[in-house]
């Protein structure tokens, strides 16, 4: 129900932006500011769908309901789940106020890109594509930026930062409306929308667990769908009261704003926010994890489990069933077939997943040659993770391919 209502307050602030956007259209010059209007028209299309879907889910749990059939409570109430599940979450309600709040502003791009192009830099239609451009030049730069923050323990500096980064790349134009310096501030401000995208999801998940994070994350989209439309409103009403360079300046400077008044909140978040630093690294050592994204990783890393293990013990035992999978992280064991010791074991290694990933019994016993620490993960945590990635799949096929094939060394079985 919330979702509905969330929806359908989205659609209608997409017709006042549609009207509003049609009242500066007929105020200025029709031609200008056809794109912006266009634009205008494709957010509230998509609006529209949005609340289209959501009546669907509506009319499907009515059939759910007529035929006797009672769903479970958290699909009777999704939004009303989300929000149960958000007040338990205050870091995650901080990280999400945040974002709604910059989506309010980032909704107010489309009708401020067309508008300083149009009467700002006094460029034609053509104008309105190359600033469109600038952005997304931006954004593509700074999704290679994004790779540096993969594995970082804290995140609240670039959360932060590419917020101020797109806001000073939207007001810099009302101060130097020069065609190429604009061009290369959009492309500042496209770069901070990436990196703010990246860090900003990462942050969100590291607060929220994962039983949770679907009924959070879907609760989300409705507000960021009226947020977008609301600033689409917003941008427009600026433009007719403050004109092309006041809206500019009004739209960065609140983003900037954003920054530097929620710092401290998100700062406090991303130090309170646990991040197993020692079982990511200790899991990126594994090929076959590697090619898994970072909140992957992060939830892995949360899952593992020490094992510590006297010298001489069994950890598995040739023949029986296996249920976990193992990476050593201290001490030395040894690998034996049918009693003969074929391979040692070091910190890095890993062994089970031939047991797990072809379901069969182990193929070797590994026992501890030394007082050794072991990192754990249950059948069903390393199966989700590994099989629901393309890549990692295949490389860990491609590992138990080489260790059970026929010209596979023996000494490498596990």
């Amino acid at each position: 129900m919330v979702t509905v209502l969330v929806a359908a307050a989205a659609a209608v602030l997409g017709v006042v932006a549609t009207l509003v956007a049609m009242r500066v259209v007929r105020a200025r010059s029709q031609r200008r500011l056809a794109p912006a209007r266009t634009r205008v028209d494709e957010h509230l299309r998509a609006i529209s769908e949005t609340l289209d879907r959501v009546a669907a889910l509506a009319t499907t749990a009515r059939l759910g309901n007529i035929a006797d059939t009672p769903l479970p409570w958290p699909m009777q109430r999704p939004g009303l789940a989300g929000l149960k599940a958000l007040a338990d979450l205050p870091a995650a309600r901080t990280i999400i106020a945040v974002t709604v709040g910059q989506r309010f502003i980032r909704g107010m791009l489309t009708v401020l890109v067309a508008t300083t192009a149009l009467q700002l830099l006094l460029l034609d239609d053509a104008g309105v594509g190359v600033l469109n451009a600038a952005v997304g030049l931006g954004m593509v730069l700074g999704s290679v930026l994004s790779v540096a923050l993969v594995g970082q323990p804290r995140l609240a500096a670039a959360f932060a930062g590419a917020i101020a980064l797109q806001g000073l790349g939207l007001a810099a134009p009302a101060l130097v409306p020069l065609v190429v310096p604009t061009f290369a501030f959009f492309v500042a401000s496209g770069a901070g929308k990436a990196i703010l995208e990246v860090a900003g999801n990462s942050l969100l998940q590291r607060t929220i667990p994962t039983a949770a994070r679907g009924q959070v994350l879907a609760l989300l989209e409705s507000f960021v769908t009226a947020s977008l439309a609301a600033g689409a409103v917003a941008a427009s009403l600026l433009v007719d009261w403050l004109g092309p360079s006041g809206a500019l300046l009004a739209a960065g400077g609140l983003e900037v704003a954003l920054a530097l008044i929620s710092w401290p909140w998100i700062r406090s978040v991303d130090a309170a926010a646990v991040v197993p630093e020692r079982q990511m690294r200790l899991l990126r050592s594994v090929a076959f994890f590697r090619p898994l994204q970072l909140t992957t990783i992060e939830d892995l890393a949360g899952r593992l489990e020490e094992v510590s293990v006297p010298a001489g013990a069994e950890i598995v035992r040739q023949g029986e069933p296996g249920d976990r999978f193992y990476i050593v992280e201290t001490g030395r064991l040894e690998t034996l077939i049918d009693g003969e010791r074929v391979r040692e074991l070091g910190p890095g290694d890993a062994f089970g997943e031939i047991a797990l990933l072809r379901d069969v019994p182990r193929t070797a016993t590994v026992r501890a040659s030394t007082d050794a620490t072991l990192a754990s993960l249950t059948q069903d945590h390393f199966l989700s993770a590994v099989t629901g990635h393309t890549d990692s799949a295949t490389a860990a096929e491609a590992v138990v391919t080489s260790r059970v094939g026929p010209r596979a060394d023996p000494a490498s079985l596990v």
